[in-house]
């Protein structure tokens, strides 16, 4: 009797009192593994830094000075219906630069969060997440952060 109702009522469990009768609790874990639908990316962070350009320190006195280089980095965060973290979700996403766009693919870590980074000039760089992978949980894109811009300006 009691798996026909686990079937036909999702979220509850049995549970063994100390007098050893068995009763039926709700349970208060989602129904979707350990996480509630929809998916969130609950923010999209940006940051940029001067790299060192390649060759600057391998022969300072070479003619002209190597261009400018720096490092963009996104990180997005996300989480289920409920604000909770999700770690080893697939998230898809591009970036734009100033001569280049990728599109790539990251898990998020025990936190939640993923990081994608992209090399270049100085300018405008650009992500935009296109899809949280969760299984059967589903993306939110109307509550989702989804895109973020930083400039980065020569140092």
């Amino acid at each position: 009797m009691l798996t026909r109702l686990r079937r036909l009522v999702p979220g509850l469990h049995s549970h063994e009192q100390e007098d050893g009768e068995l009763r039926v609790v709700n349970d208060d874990h989602p129904k979707d593994a350990f996480f509630t639908r929809p998916l969130v990316v609950s923010s999209l962070t940006s940051s940029v830094e001067d790299v060192a350009p390649a060759g600057r320190d391998a022969d300072p006195g070479a003619g002209d000075a190597p261009a400018p280089r720096t490092r963009a980095s996104f990180v997005a965060t996300i989480k289920d219906a409920d604000g909770k973290r999700c770690p080893d979700m697939a998230v898809y996403a591009r970036i734009v630069g100033p001569h280049r766009s990728a599109t790539g693919m990251g898990h998020t870590n025990m936190l939640g969060q993923v990081t994608f980074r992209m090399s270049g000039p100085p300018g405008d760089y650009a992500c935009t997440v296109e899809d949280v992978a969760g299984g059967a949980l589903g993306l939110d894109t109307d509550a989702s952060v989804l895109h973020a811009e930083v400039v980065a300006t020569p140092a």
